[in-house]
């Protein structure tokens, strides 16, 4: 029993060691060098990273580097300094879903990304000039990628089997679409080749049985097998930049109802239309000299061809159980020069179809077989015409009518080819593209338009500028860094203060950009005043005050202003002692005085006065002497004695006056007797007053 229990014991712990390993296995980080570069895969999130100078090198051996962890890697991420990504590197990583390349990677190598089955976000940069053979081969969950312009070539089998894949931008570099590109793509539904493509090449867009649209502008070449099998593609026009098509190019395309060959193609190859069975009429431009075998093999809805003149061959089989068939238009001299009566399919001819004009001509066998099984379904009434039997004669024949025969009076609705020779630019190239050009038809109104090969500007590049990189001046399109501004002289803009520091400005040295920054350390500081009588200490730049004043103005030192009269006191002023402050108070007892008036009045007596100012001066005088305290008339005694003298010398001449007055009377009254007569009156008066 205890051994038991022994064992069970050891055995638990044994499993919980062992889960513990494994949990701590899940979060370990691994890294290590490969060739010159660091990896390092993080457990925890599956996030690999490559960092490093050089290249990564290739991994097909899963032993090595990350090869052992490959079903953990859920995003890979390449770093700056890693310039390309060898083949196979991540090849079968099918728990991967994120791939980020940074911008110093070149290409990316054959097999790099094949078989990630969970793969739906590639970042590819503008760096990346070529990706490889089979690089993204069966990513089933890629649904969108954009290849940048930088991109100048795509290996072979670069995409094949990507079935999610439904929208992809194609590089304007890209000259060839190799074999296989998009082999199996069957979510695609539409593509744009960009007009730097000229080839399309074998299988490229084979088994694509979503794509309904392709647009291509100036592809020359058309591989084997280019679209065999695209059974949604309905209807599809080949530019006239096409010159030659591969075997069963549109083998199987099943819903392809109508197409417009190009007016330059050599050759209908073997196979090319092989089982379209919804394509219902065909034109053979003049330019195509031969049809190949079984070119239009069970075209079971094609009921109309029209063969131009240019055939001179057509393939065993090339028409084979074309069963709704209806007419036959051939242009070809040389093939209606070769039809007779004398080979047993001119007897198949006779029953089976409604002749025109049939005259006798030898049919070659290449032309018996090219119908073949067709007895079964043209005879028994159905119409099948071939115009043919002599030589037409054509008239009204131009760019915009049908044609006649003027012998037997066939009309048809083959119309000439237009002649376009004088092309002239649209106007519409731009710096990476070709633009068109535009040809009226010498014979009619019609118009052509075309590309003109060639005519692509290119970029007309302006400078780099302060804040703008190199741009064109046509497309506005930038390349590089801009050469950013440079601001060298500084000065200041004034707005320094006391506390804050100010602002400095700077022109740039090559636009008229300016830039301001702080002018750090450049505040002045207070500029302090010292304090006054009645202000405390202030900053003489931005007023603000400190402290106290000194308490007050000091009058000590005050002078008489010189303004007191006779009757009220003046004033004295003083100089503040610490500043230019005056202070005026009343100077009490600065008054003059009577006494003073009287003083300074007596002094202003003299003997020129005239006799009527010198009665109203002695007048006043006697009147303000007679106002005075006795202690005054004391003080002035000494001018009053003088007074007197005055009025003495004033009363003798008035005695005179008086005496010359009384003898005037005694003649007569005259005025200035009169006169006289009153002051001496006024006089006595006086004189009794002042006891004179």
């Amino acid at each position: 029993m205890k051994k038991r229990l022994i064992v069970f014991i050891v055995s638990v712990v044994v499993m919980v060691l062992t889960l513990a390993l494994v949990s701590s296995a899940e979060d370990t980080v691994y890294s290590d060098k490969w060739g010159k570069l660091m990896w390092e895969l993080d457990m925890t999130t599956g996030e690999l990273t490559v960092t490093g100078e050089g290249r990564l090198n290739s991994l097909t051996d899963n032993t090595k580097a990350w090869g052992p962890y490959k079903d953990k890697i859920k995003k890979v991420v390449i770093g700056e300094g890693v310039n390309g990504i060898g083949a196979g590197s991540f090849k079968d990583c099918t728990a991967l879903t994120e791939v980020v390349i940074s911008n110093t990677v070149t290409y990316i190598g054959d097999n790099t990304f094949m078989g990630c089955t969970a793969l739906t976000n590639v970042s590819i940069s503008q760096s990346v000039t070529s990706i490889g053979v089979m690089a993204f081969r069966d990513c089933t969950s890629l649904d969108t990628i954009v290849l940048p312009d930088s991109i100048t070539n795509i290996g072979n089998s670069a995409f094949w089997g990507c079935t999610s894949l439904k929208n992809i931008t194609i590089s304007k570099a890209v000259a060839d679409l190799d074999n296989y590109t998009f082999y199996l793509c069957t979510g695609l539904e539409s593509i744009v080749l960009p007009d730097s493509i000229t080839r399309i090449g074998n299988q490229a867009f084979y088994g694509c049985t979503s794509l309904k649209d392709i647009t291509f502008r100036s592809v020359m070449e058309i591989g084997n097998s280019a679209f065999y099998g695209c059974t949604a593609l309905g209807s599809i026009t080949l530019p006239n930049s096409v010159v030659s098509m591969g075997e069963e190019v549109f083998y199987s395309c099943s819903a392809l109802e109508s197409i417009t060959l190009s007016s330059n193609l050599l050759s209908i190859p073997n196979r090319a239309f092989k089982d379209c069975s919804s394509l219902k009429e065909i034109t053979i431009p003049d330019s195509v000299k031969s049809i190949g075998e079984l070119a239009f093999d069970f075209c079971s809805s094609l009921e109309r061809i029209i063969i131009g003149d240019g055939v001179d061959s057509i393939g065993d089989e090339a028409f084979m159980y074309c069963t709704s068939l209806k007419s036959v238009h051939i242009y070809s001299d040389f093939i209606l020069a070769t039809i007779t009566s004398e080979d047993s399919y001119g007897e198949l001819i006779k029953r089976a179809v409604n002749i025109v004009t049939y005259k006798g001509v030898k049919v070659p066998a290449y032309f018996t077989t090219a119908f073949s099984h067709s007895e079964s379904y043209f005879l028994d009434g159905k119409e099948f015409t071939i115009h043919s039997g002599h030589a037409h004669v054509w008239v009204t024949r131009d760019c915009k009518q049908g044609t006649l025969c003027s012998e037997c009076g066939l009309k048809i609705d083959k119309i000439l080819d237009h002649s376009f020779t004088n092309y002239v630019s649209d106007g519409n190239a731009t710096c990476t593209e070709d633009g068109t050009k535009t040809a009226k038809c010498d014979k009619c109104e019609v118009n052509n338009t075309i590309t003109d090969i060639g005519s692509a500007l290119g970029h007309n590049w302006s400078a780099a500028s302060c804040t703008l990189p190199r741009t064109c001046l046509r497309c506005a399109l930038t390349e590089g860094a801009s050469e950013g501004h440079s601001f060298t002289n500084y000065v200041s803009d004034g707005n320094i203060t006391c506390t804050e520091d100010g602002t400095k400005t700077a022109k740039c040295d090559k636009c008229d950009v300016t830039d301001t920054v702080p002018d750090v350390d450049s505040k002045y500081g207070h500029n302090w005043r010292a304090p006054t009588c009645t202000e405390p200490s202030v900053c003489v730049r931005c007023l603000i005050t400190e402290g106290e004043s000194l308490g007050g103005h000091i009058f000590t030192n005050y002078v008489s202003d010189g303004n007191a009269t006779y009757t009220e006191d003046g004033t004295k002023t003083a100089k503040c002692d610490r500043c230019d402050a005056t202070n005026t108070v009343p100077d009490e007892g600065s008054k003059l005085g009577l006494a003073e008036k009287f003083r300074n009045e007596c002094k202003a007596l003299h003997d020129k006065m005239s006799d009527e100012e010198q009665f109203v001066a002695y007048r006043d005088l006697l009147l303000l002497y007679s106002s005075l305290t006795e202690e005054e008339k004391e003080s002035v005694s000494s001018h009053y004695d003088i007074l007197k003298t005055f009025i003495a010398d004033y009363n003798k001449k008035a005695e005179v006056v008086n005496d010359s007055m009384a003898e005037a009377t005694k003649l007569s009254l005259s005025p200035i007797t009169v006169y006289f007569g009153a002051v001496s009156s006024l006089w006595f008066v006086l004189k009794k007053l002042f006891r004179l």
